[in-house]
Protein backbone atom coordinates (compact mmCIF):
# COMPACT_ATOMS: atom_id res chain seq x y z
CA UNK A 1 0.00 0.00 0.00
CA UNK A 2 3.23 2.31 0.76
CA UNK A 3 4.16 1.92 -2.70
CA UNK A 4 0.99 2.23 -4.34
CA UNK A 5 0.16 5.65 -2.66
CA UNK A 6 4.38 6.84 -3.48
CA UNK A 7 3.82 5.42 -7.26
CA UNK A 8 0.48 7.59 -7.58
CA UNK A 9 2.58 10.58 -5.77
CA UNK A 10 5.22 10.71 -8.55
CA UNK A 11 3.14 9.89 -11.69
CA UNK A 12 1.23 12.91 -9.92
CA UNK A 13 4.46 14.75 -10.09
CA UNK A 14 5.13 13.91 -13.48
CA UNK A 15 2.26 14.70 -15.03
CA UNK A 16 2.08 18.89 -13.63
CA UNK A 17 5.85 19.14 -13.90
CA UNK A 18 6.14 17.40 -17.56
CA UNK A 19 2.79 19.84 -18.22
CA UNK A 20 1.32 16.25 -19.40
CA UNK A 21 -1.97 17.05 -17.37
CA UNK A 22 -2.24 20.98 -18.93
CA UNK A 23 -1.56 19.32 -22.41
CA UNK A 24 -4.58 16.63 -21.50
CA UNK A 25 -6.73 19.30 -20.02
CA UNK A 26 -6.16 21.00 -23.14
CA UNK A 27 -7.60 18.76 -25.29
CA UNK A 28 -10.88 17.75 -23.48
CA UNK A 29 -11.57 22.26 -24.06
CA UNK A 30 -10.82 21.40 -27.68
CA UNK A 31 -12.92 18.19 -27.71
CA UNK A 32 -15.89 20.05 -26.07
CA UNK A 33 -15.48 23.29 -28.08
CA UNK A 34 -15.32 20.76 -31.61
CA UNK A 35 -18.89 19.42 -30.16
CA UNK A 36 -19.83 22.99 -29.21
CA UNK A 37 -18.75 23.86 -33.06
CA UNK A 38 -20.98 20.90 -34.70
CA UNK A 39 -23.81 21.40 -32.69
CA UNK A 40 -24.05 25.62 -33.40
CA UNK A 41 -23.07 24.55 -37.33
CA UNK A 42 -26.03 21.82 -37.12
CA UNK A 43 -28.79 24.57 -36.13
CA UNK A 44 -27.62 26.88 -38.35
CA UNK A 45 -26.30 29.35 -35.93
CA UNK A 46 -22.80 31.28 -35.85
CA UNK A 47 -20.00 29.93 -34.35
CA UNK A 48 -18.05 32.31 -31.86
CA UNK A 49 -14.63 31.86 -30.66
CA UNK A 50 -13.88 29.88 -27.45
CA UNK A 51 -11.84 31.38 -24.27
CA UNK A 52 -10.96 28.92 -21.70
CA UNK A 53 -8.19 30.55 -19.24
CA UNK A 54 -8.19 30.33 -15.10
CA UNK A 55 -11.76 32.95 -15.05
CA UNK A 56 -13.64 30.06 -16.26
CA UNK A 57 -12.49 27.26 -15.51
CA UNK A 58 -11.51 25.74 -11.89
CA UNK A 59 -9.27 22.79 -13.96
CA UNK A 60 -7.42 25.79 -15.69
CA UNK A 61 -6.63 27.67 -12.40
CA UNK A 62 -5.49 24.81 -10.45
CA UNK A 63 -2.73 23.76 -13.14
CA UNK A 64 -1.76 27.13 -13.65
CA UNK A 65 -1.77 28.41 -10.34
CA UNK A 66 2.40 27.27 -9.52
CA UNK A 67 2.99 30.23 -12.17
CA UNK A 68 1.93 32.79 -9.59
CA UNK A 69 4.46 31.60 -7.18
CA UNK A 70 7.45 31.06 -9.55
CA UNK A 71 7.23 34.91 -9.69
CA UNK A 72 8.21 35.50 -6.21
CA UNK A 73 10.93 32.70 -5.10
CA UNK A 74 13.78 34.36 -7.24
CA UNK A 75 12.58 37.58 -5.31
CA UNK A 76 13.08 35.55 -2.11
CA UNK A 77 16.07 33.79 -3.13
CA UNK A 78 18.14 37.10 -3.59
CA UNK A 79 16.72 38.67 -0.60
CA UNK A 80 18.32 35.56 1.30
CA UNK A 81 21.70 35.89 -0.83
CA UNK A 82 21.48 39.78 0.71
CA UNK A 83 20.86 39.10 4.06
CA UNK A 84 23.25 36.23 4.29
CA UNK A 85 26.05 38.48 2.84
CA UNK A 86 24.99 41.50 5.09
CA UNK A 87 26.10 38.60 7.91
CA UNK A 88 29.63 38.40 6.28
CA UNK A 89 30.60 41.92 7.15
CA UNK A 90 33.27 42.56 9.13
CA UNK A 91 33.01 46.00 9.50
CA UNK A 92 29.51 46.98 11.20
CA UNK A 93 27.32 49.60 9.24
CA UNK A 94 26.92 51.71 11.93
CA UNK A 95 29.21 54.20 12.76
CA UNK A 96 31.51 53.14 15.67
CA UNK A 97 31.75 57.27 16.56
CA UNK A 98 28.66 56.68 17.97
CA UNK A 99 28.73 57.36 21.93
CA UNK A 100 27.55 54.02 23.06
CA UNK A 101 26.19 55.11 26.41
CA UNK A 102 25.21 58.92 27.14
CA UNK A 103 25.66 60.25 30.81
CA UNK A 104 22.59 62.25 31.78
CA UNK A 105 21.97 62.40 35.42
CA UNK A 106 19.30 65.35 35.68
CA UNK A 107 19.66 69.05 35.31
CA UNK A 108 22.84 70.69 35.55
CA UNK A 109 24.19 71.94 39.04
CA UNK A 110 24.89 75.26 39.84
Amino acid sequence: MKRLASILLLFTFLGLGSGAMDYLHELQHAREDAIADARAKAAGRPIFPHHHDESNCETCAQLHIQFVFVRWVPTLICLGLFVAFLTLLDTPLISRLAPARIDCRGPPAF
